[in-house]
């Protein structure tokens, strides 16, 4: 009996210790990119998707996830993504409010927290965006098409998909070109805010 016993404790301490290797190896393990005000960053993800991070902007990761062959980010700011195709592998943007599924494309995603709009340009490919409410409830779901911008009102809900030109795509920031089509200048003014990580009073 005493045998009997010594091998079932023996058992249950080889077990306990597989367990927790296991759970520290299933723990995640965050990888957050910033790019400073002023300033953007370049980076290739693990599966070989570029992304150019802009100013002012955090991306996240789970470094193990993608490992697996889940991949899926967190994003704070704006963001060019180069995104690998991978057979059967999504790739998924989690911002504040959006979740955006692609499997292969080119595209910009302007996400920063406390704005007024959000907004999607496609350049390639296609995507699929849900919107969420502020409780986390999904409002609706986009497809969203080459060329094709799309813009969500937070205030309103409204959301608003539209053809562009490529002139019209407004990535100038890419080289450090800004453009600004059909703003005010308070829309302008909390751009440049973003940019360069100051603030700008506007008057009447």
């Amino acid at each position: 009996n005493i045998i009997g016993y010594a091998s079932i404790a023996l058992v249950a301490f080889i077990v306990g210790i597989y367990a927790a290797h296991s759970a520290r190896n299933n723990q995640a393990k965050m990888m957050t990119i910033h790019a400073c005000a002023g300033n953007k960053t370049d980076l290739t993800l693990p599966d070989g998707t570029k992304v150019v991070l802009k100013s002012s902007s955090t991306l996240e990761y789970d470094i193990n996830s993608f490992a697996e062959g889940k991949r899926e980010v967190h994003l704070d700011g704006e963001a060019f993504f180069d995104v690998m195709k991978v057979s059967d592998k999504k790739f998924i943007i989690n911002t504040e409010r959006q979740k955006v599924t692609v499997h292969g494309t080119s595209f910009n995603l302007q996400t920063y927290d406390g704005d007024k709009f959000n907004t999607l340009i496609l350049l390639e490919g296609n995507v699929s965006i849900d919107l969420f409410d502020k409780t986390g409830n999904k409002i609706r779901s986009l497809d969203i098409n080459q060329m094709e911008k799309c813009t969500w009102d937070l205030r309103t809900g409204q959301t608003k998909v539209e053809k562009i030109e490529c002139n019209e795509a407004g990535l100038g920031w890419n080289d450090n070109i800004f453009y600004f089509r059909s703003l005010n200048i308070c829309e302008i003014a909390e751009r440049l805010e973003h940019y360069y990580g100051i603030n700008i009073a506007t008057f009447d």
